[in-house]
């Protein structure tokens, strides 16, 4: 009966931490993906969400172009024709946790719906920005130097 209550508090406690809906953003990207936001702020002075471009967040309702613009090229691309759905791979390393975290963007008609994270070590998948989870619409990345994104796309 203890060992159940333990594993059950665990589980809340792994479930509450994970609801948290800031994630800090990302401190040393690359400069393909800091040209790229500059690029797109200049040609698009008064979008609707330069705010978040500049502090490398996105948002649920952004267009492909601005999540680029403040991610970068995404490392993996997958599409689902039927639904016109898309799904944009960034990954990561946790600097406290030292776990690898997969953010998966969900775009659909090229606009930003919802994401899953993905923390790889613990293996639970969470699902932020859908609707069902009570957590803001603002994703932001990791601080640090692992952040893969804003490469040229492999051939």
């Amino acid at each position: 009966m203890n060992a159940t209550r333990s594993a059950l508090l665990v589980l809340i406690t792994v479930c509450f931490a994970a609801s948290c809906s800031y994630v800090p953003r990302m401190r040393n990207e690359s400069p393909e993906t800091a040209n790229l936001r500059s690029q797109y702020l200049s040609s698009h002075p008064n979008g609707p969400h330069n705010e978040q471009i500049q502090r490398g967040e996105v948002t649920k309702g952004m267009d492909a172009m601005e999540v680029v613009a403040s991610w970068g090229i995404p490392e993996r691309r997958t599409g689902r024709l039927a639904s016109k759905e898309e799904l944009w791979r960034y990954t990561a390393r946790d600097e406290h946790s030292g776990d690898f975290v997969i953010y998966e963007l969900v775009l659909v008609n090229h606009v930003l719906k919802g994401w899953n994270i993905d923390r790889g070590k613990t293996g639970v998948g969470v699902v932020f920005g859908d609707g069902d989870v009570p957590v803001g619409d603002t994703l932001s990345l990791p601080n640090n130097d692992a952040f893969r994104s804003g490469s040229a796309p492999r051939k």
